[in-house]
């Protein structure tokens, strides 16, 4: 082979290789796992509604969602919710489901309260319904229907950290 075409060759080569080193310490999402274990998602929360017990709620909330364990579709998680004022973190479970057609959503519930700060109050038993596209998250989440008097629900969107 004469020296001309093997060069072309080498240029794509170096240029491969150029790429899958800048891209080598980005977290792996795939269609097999775009989940994994330790993946940390954080964004905004939304918040609307009323609960008797408590006074005026902040609108929107910083969140970070970490992925703690995985079985096959099933998963657990520590969702962390925060502002100025309030800082809780709730135990969530759920499924990743891969939808017809492509592409892949969540399903989960809040658990249990893992930790909050003096102060902050939440609630348990709140349902949230997303989907994931590539390394974001967006979705919604509702506290399911009661005799309580509470009607909280909002949106939320994540990026992998």
């Amino acid at each position: 082979m004469s020296r001309i075409r093997l060069l072309p060759r080498l240029a794509c080569f170096f240029l491969f290789l150029s790429a899958a080193a800048l891209y080598a310490d980005l977290p792996a999402i795939t269609d097999e796992d775009p989940f994994p274990v330790e993946s940390s998602w954080k964004g905004k929360m939304t918040q609307r509604g009323t609960h008797p017990d408590w006074g005026e709620i902040p609108s929107e909330l910083d969140s970070v969602f970490t992925v703690t364990k995985r079985d096959g579709e099933d998963f657990e998680a520590e969702l962390n919710e925060s502002t100025q004022t309030l800082n809780i973190t709730f135990v969530c479970k759920g499924k990743v489901l891969r939808k017809p057609g492509g592409g892949f959503e969540l399903k989960f519930e809040s658990m249990e309260i893992k930790k909050a700060a003096p102060g902050t109050v939440g609630v348990v038993g709140v349902l949230y319904s997303a989907k994931i596209q590539g390394t974001s998250v967006k979705g919604t989440w509702k506290y399911p229907e009661n005799n309580e008097g509470i009607t909280l629900a909002g949106d939320f969107e994540w990026s992998m950290e």
